[in-house]
């Protein structure tokens, strides 16, 4: 079973994790009241722990157990139940590194990084076009003062 994921931007914790108790895909066409105002990007395959880890890990220099060790490294700040959906933070350090880096950096950092494990449903861009999209939604993010969460699902 896969993980559905997408990221967004909210102005804080409690903000975002009103998107877990909304049962619907938040980009759906028939998502929740209100999803269409949010800045979301659709990144299937980019799980928020793992991966987000080891990116991080790649772009700061810092050790992978290092980064998972940090309070906002994929805490989860809105749960819907076993299944989901859950609202998890990205990292302030992520959002910053990301939003700064170059697509040469982003491009780099994402060489030799093996492709997700099969998934159903849509395939995502995997992975520099989709840590280019990430990128930009954390510039975003950090040009109005907002955090970045995920939106996860089985």
């Amino acid at each position: 079973m896969g993980m559905l994921t997408h990221y967004f931007a909210a102005a804080d914790d409690a903000s975002a994790a009103i998107r877990a108790t909304e049962p619907a895909d938040p980009v759906e066409d028939d998502g929740p009241p209100g999803a269409a105002s949010l800045d979301i990007v659709r990144l299937a395959g980019l799980e928020p722990f793992v991966r987000l880890g080891t990116l991080t890990s790649r772009l700061t220099g810092r050790s992978y157990g290092e980064v998972t060790r940090h309070p906002r490294h994929g805490t989860v700040v809105g749960s819907g139940g076993d299944d989901g959906p859950w609202v998890v933070t990205v990292s302030d350090e992520l959002v910053r590194a990301l939003a700064a880096s170059t697509r040469t950096v982003l491009e780099g950092v994402v060489d030799d990084w093996p492709e997700p494990p099969a998934r159903t449903g849509a395939e995502p861009q995997w992975p520099a076009a989709a840590l280019h999209e990430l990128a930009e939604l954390c510039a975003r993010a950090r040009d109005t003062g907002h955090r970045v969460y995920c939106w996860a699902c089985l």
